[in-house]
């Protein structure tokens, strides 16, 4: 490497990023494509510890008043990425006006262990 001054140096520097994620997380990583959506979304979910499996999940959406527009259940999944597809509608299978919502996802394992996320997502015309 150079200095400002076009001086050489010989010391050289090691960097070891670590990642700090937990093994406790059922839920590594949480991904809703396309974010914002006009017609439909897919929410995508990593769980990469198979020693939980199988897990559930329980995902409501709401709006920003905190109304109940979707519920959506699985169980039993032993999947390292679950993906779900979200049609923009509600419960009553009507149309979702613009807007943002929040997401929440609640996990379970058959052996106790249970995790809440919560997420944004848009929908525009």
């Amino acid at each position: 490497a150079w200095d400002n001054y076009n001086n050489r140096t010989l010391e050289s520097i090691n960097l070891n990023i670590l990642n700090k994620t937990s093994t406790n997380h059922l839920i590594d990583s949480f991904l809703a494509l396309p974010n914002p959506f006009r017609n439909n979304t897919h929410f995508t979910l990593q769980i990469s510890n198979t020693d939980i499996f199988p897990i559930d999940l329980d995902l409501k959406i709401f709006n920003l008043n905190g109304e109940l527009i979707k519920s959506i259940e699985f169980e039993d999944i032993e999947e390292t990425f679950k993906t779900i597809q979200w049609d923009g509608t509600n419960n009553k299978n009507s149309e979702v006006s613009n807007g943002t919502y929040i997401i929440y996802i609640k996990a379970s394992s058959n052996s106790g262990q249970k995790e809440t996320q919560k997420h944004i997502i848009t929908k525009i015309k």
